[in-house]
């Protein structure tokens, strides 16, 4: 069973290396429990890219001390219930070559055996932060200083993305609850951090407010975190966050049954790179930085992260954040089914259509709205009501293909061309709704 996003999870149980490397395979259990096998070729670009240390089957398969992508195969491999857990492989650009058999463009280990941390999988982002140590002092000095020679230096630090902080951060969106009732929100909120706040994870809390037509207030969306606490050198607790956030969550849950309808509080937990995973991270800056945020807002889609200790041992750091797909939306979106169908405001219907009117110029006539299709599901205009939709009629960009008896048309909501009636930029993350139109026809 393939992934929507064509990635492609796997526990290898056995690798076959017969013939040319184009020939190899790993045989596996998918995060399904389907048995399938899968061919590694990698692209021309990704050669180039990789060089010296381009994955391949022979190279997941070595298992002596010089092997430096191990991925441990065993006969019962996999994600069930009775069975061990060794190595993982992540596929992406997966294609299905025929009936269990799988071609992939690209590969990582995200798990070389069962000596490793498990790999987190869910909806997150990368948390791209300029407030390090290192920026924040050299700010100060910077306050302090007229040397000329020293302001450049400073002010090197400052713009040096290898000197930020990088984060990833997961929403454990299936542990929701909404609330409407101060001592439910205290107790929650207590419960959530100190639940993900553990050997240097931060436990957090992403808050946000609903009005009286289900649909998120604007700007209301807000993420807690433990801060760390250098008296005792260790995280807040959940009453220290609470007791910190008591005034602001006071104020909200007065409104509640005014503007407020309910709070939904969602845990979220941030996991930190070392020294050296920023500066990694800070080498590709502006590659995570385009990928994770529209502008300064930062995006969310499903991802995968794996973890490692330091080398004392005590605390979990960030390893690597391996993407499934595009992000998805921005982190108000997300809601308590992981499918970033949380409407903003009343006028994000108004403005699909009111965009869509533009298509009279090109000659559509007998536009009909019937639903409005929102990354995973479709909400019937009609009723109102939320209505899942097959992940398989969903890409990475959240477009929905519309077959009825004009044809098949890529639905969007602002994109044309001159040679087709609605076009898609598939390049573009789109960050707003999508409109799935029914019954349009071309004046003749």
């Amino acid at each position: 069973m393939l992934e929507s996003d064509n990635t492609l999870v796997l526990y290898p149980r056995v690798y076959n290396k017969r013939g040319q490397e184009h020939l190899h395979s790993v045989q596996g259990m998918t995060e399904f429990g389907t048995i399938v096998n899968v061919k590694l070729r990698l692209t021309d670009e990704l050669k180039e890219s990789y060089g010296e240390n381009a994955p391949s089957i022979s190279e997941f398969s070595r298992t002596d001390i010089m092997a430096h992508m191990p991925c441990v195969a065993s006969d019962d491999n996999g994600p069930s219930l009775g069975n061990s857990i060794e190595g993982m492989l992540f596929f992406k650009g997966v294609v299905e070559e025929k009936e269990g058999v799988y071609i992939a463009e690209d590969a990582r280990v995200i798990r070389s055996s069962s000596k490793d941390t498990m790999p987190i999988f869910g909806v997150g982002r990368l948390d791209i932060s300029k407030d390090s140590h290192h920026v924040i002092r050299a700010k100060r000095a910077l306050e302090t200083t007229s040397d000329p020679v020293e302001i450049d230096n400073l002010n090197n630090i400052i713009n040096d993305p290898r000197k930020y902080l990088y984060r990833a951060i997961m929403y454990y969106y299936e542990e929701s609850k909404r609330l409407d009732h101060l001592d439910h929100i205290k107790k929650t909120l207590i419960e959530m951090i100190d639940k993900y706040t553990d050997k240097g994870v931060v436990g957090g809390v992403l808050v946000k407010c609903y009005d009286h037509n289900n649909r998120v207030i604007k700007d209301s969306a807000r993420e807690i975190f433990s801060m760390f606490n250098s008296e005792v050198s260790s995280y807040q607790n959940g009453y220290d966050v609470w007791n910190k956030e008591k005034k602001n969550l006071e104020d909200i849950s007065e409104e509640i049954g005014g503007s407020i309808s309910s709070i939904l509080m969602m845990p979220i937990a941030k996991y930190n790179c070392g020294a050296k995973g920023n500066k990694e991270y800070g080498k590709r800056f502006k590659k995570h930085k385009d990928f994770f945020y529209e502008g300064d807002q930062p995006m969310a889609g499903r991802i995968i992260v794996t973890l490692q200790y330091n080398e004392e041992g005590e605390n979990i750091l960030l390893s690597k954040v391996h993407t499934r797909n595009q992000p998805r939306g921005r982190i108000d979106s997300i809601s308590s089914d992981g499918l970033f169908t949380d409407l903003l405001d009343e006028d994000v219907e108004t403005k699909i259509l009111k965009s869509a009117l533009k298509y009279e110029k090109m000659g559509y006539k007998e536009r009909t709205f019937d639903s409005i299709f929102i990354r995973g599901s479709v909400k019937n205009l009609s009723t109102n009501d939320l209505e899942e939709t097959s992940e398989q009629n969903v890409t990475d960009v959240g477009i929905k293909i519309a077959e009825n008896e004009f044809g098949t048309e890529y639905i969007g909501i602002e994109e044309e061309n001159e040679n087709s009636s609605i076009s898609v930029d598939k390049n573009r993350k789109n960050t707003g709704m999508l409109a799935f139109m029914k019954n349009i026809k071309r004046e003749s």
